[in-house]
């Protein structure tokens, strides 16, 4: 047995498909089915079961999966440890993100942050809240940025607030309120309402918000892809929550953004998982992002608490 066969079966684990985790560890998907089954004879045991349309994890295959994810990242932190002796931080940092990030200028913090650790690798994952936080508890993100979920349940991770952004109310340019510049969203209880999925925050918070409004949304739709809920409200099947930076990004014709006189703030969070300790490289990164959203005046976090 080898990391290398770990890494395969924490990829198949990972993506329920040889052909996405061959791709992923840069193998024929032959050769990775060959180190799986060379690897299943040596153990005397299945890890996973194959038909021919789909693959079934076994649980022997899941106590493998959960050992070699710690030996694979305690072998990568007692690798970085080593290159911290010479000052020198290499290796790979992956980071799940949620798709709007922008209010807390990611993009130049990973910039910025590579252009000072130039021998590392960077890897963002694109996911909503929900999937991130999982992969982070699975230990396969180090560090993930998301909306602060409504729901608990997540003891073993580290939320760490580190920008701000407020929600406003889009609806399609003809209803009868899109001339006000801030509403009540109690006025807004008989109208359908276009919600995110259940594994975006934005979910909950917007049926948290209607409760706590008085009322629950007749929900019309739940969609995905934002692009997807704003082009439906401009053709009038419903009224929906979106961050004031996703609705900016979009651009659409037709529809109008109110601002909701009982602000809702979509709060963005850092999170580590505390099961595992952090590697150098996760340590840098944490303390150059606290560094810049938290160090200057005009942080997003500093603008979120004067609000």
């Amino acid at each position: 047995m080898n990391f290398h066969q770990m890494e395969c079966v924490l990829a198949v684990a990972r993506y329920k498909s040889f052909s996405i985790a061959a791709e992923s560890c840069y193998l024929s998907q032959s050769s990775l089915s060959q180190q799986i089954s060379n690897l299943e004879k040596e153990l005397g045991t299945r890890l996973f079961n194959r038909s021919t349309r789909n693959i079934q994890i076994t649980e022997a295959g899941k106590a493998f999966v959960e050992l070699a994810t710690g030996i694979l990242h305690d072998c990568n932190l007692l690798q970085q440890k080593m290159f911290s002796y010479s000052n020198m931080l290499c290796g790979t940092i992956n980071i799940g993100a949620i798709t709007s990030l922008e209010k807390l200028h990611f993009s130049d913090l990973i910039a910025e942050f590579y252009s000072d650790y130039p021998n590392l690798t960077v890897n963002v994952l694109r996911g909503d809240s929900i999937y991130l936080l999982e992969s982070l508890e699975k230990s396969n993100i180090d560090v993930a940025f998301l909306t602060r979920p409504t729901i608990q349940g997540y003891p073993n991770l580290d939320f760490q607030t580190v920008g701000c952004d407020e929600y406003v109310l889009v609806v399609p340019e003809n209803h009868p309120l899109s001339h006000k510049k801030a509403v009540d969203l109690a006025q807004f209880k008989n109208d359908r309402f276009i919600l995110h999925q259940p594994s975006q925050s934005i979910s909950g918070i917007c049926l948290q918000a209607c409760k706590e409004a008085g009322f629950e949304p007749n929900i019309a739709c739940q969609v995905g892809a934002s692009s997807i809920s704003l082009n439906l409200i401009r053709r009038g099947l419903g009224v929906g929550l979106f961050a004031s930076e996703e609705f900016g990004y979009y651009r659409i014709n037709g529809i109008r953004a109110l601002k909701l006189k009982n602000p809702i703030k979509k709060e963005i969070v850092m999170v580590l998982s505390r099961k595992y300790e952090p590697s150098p490289l996760t340590d840098a990164f944490v303390e150059f992002v606290l560094a810049h959203t938290q160090g200057a005046e005009s942080s997003p976090i500093k603008k979120c608490r004067k609000e």
